[in-house]
C-alpha cells in the first residue's frame, strides 16, 4: 500500500468508491482550474474527450504520482488512462449529472476500472458535488437517454429506475450531481 490503507481498499471493494483522497493540494487544483479557464476564455468550453492527450498541463495531472499511487493501491501497477473529461458547472447553473453508471458506456471487459474524480473547486452540496450510491458497482442498471439540455452527460442518459433517498441508503455505484447554487464555477475533471 502506497497511499490507501487496507481498510480503504476493502471499503472501495464493498462500496465501489473511496473518498476523500487528496491527490493534489488546493494551490495545484487552482492552477489547473486556471488553465481550464484560460483555455475556455480563448477557445470556448472543452467539449471533446480525452483532453489529457492534447494539453501537457492535463497530461501532468493524469501522471501525478499521488493520484497514481491511490489507483495502484486499488488495481495494481498496470494503469492506463482510458479517458478524461471536464464537467464544468458555471455559477448558479442549472446543469446537473443524472444518476448513471460509466461502465455501461465504456465497453470494457472485464469491468475492472477506477474512475478518478478531481474537484478543482471546493466539493460540497452547494457547489453541486458528486453523489454516489454505495454498492451499485456490483450490478448493472438499464439506462435511458433523456435529451435534457441541463444534463452534462454526453448522451444525457440516466438509469431507467427511480432513485429515492431510501434506496440510496440501501446497498445497491450509481453517481449523479445536483445543480450548482453557489456563485463560483465548478470545473470537475475526470
Amino acid at each position: 500500500m502506497k497511499r490507501l490503507s487496507t481498510e480503504d481498499v476493502e471499503h472501495n471493494r464493498a462500496a465501489g468508491f473511496h473518498c476523500p483522497g487528496l491527490a493534489m493540494a488546493a494551490g495545484e487544483a487552482a492552477a489547473v482550474r486556471g488553465q481550464v479557464e484560460a483555455h475556455e476564455a480563448a477557445h470556448g468550453p472543452i467539449k471533446f474527450g480525452k483532453p489529457h492527450l492534447l494539453f501537457t498541463w492535463l497530461d501532468r495531472v493524469v501522471r501525478k504520482a499521488s493520484l497514481l499511487d491511490m489507483v495502484e493501491d486499488l488495481i495494481g501497477p498496470n494503469i492506463f488512462c482510458w479517458g478524461s473529461t471536464f464537467f464544468v458547472k458555471e455559477a448558479r447553473s442549472a446543469h446537473f449529472v443524472t444518476w448513471h453508471q460509466d461502465a455501461n458506456y465504456l465497453g470494457l471487459q472485464p469491468n475492472e476500472l477506477v474512475t478518478a474524480w478531481l474537484a478543482l473547486t471546493p466539493s460540497n452540496a452547494c457547489n453541486g458535488a458528486m453523489r454516489i450510491i454505495p454498492g451499485t458497482h456490483k450490478r448493472a442498471f438499464d439506462h435511458k437517454e433523456t435529451f435534457s439540455e441541463q444534463n452534462l452527460l454526453s448522451r444525457r442518459q440516466e438509469i431507467a429506475v427511480a432513485v429515492d433517498e431510501a434506496e440510496r441508503l440501501r446497498a445497491c455505484k450509481r453517481r449523479s450531481s445536483l445543480p450548482r447554487n453557489s456563485g463560483s464555477p465548478s470545473p470537475m475533471a475526470r
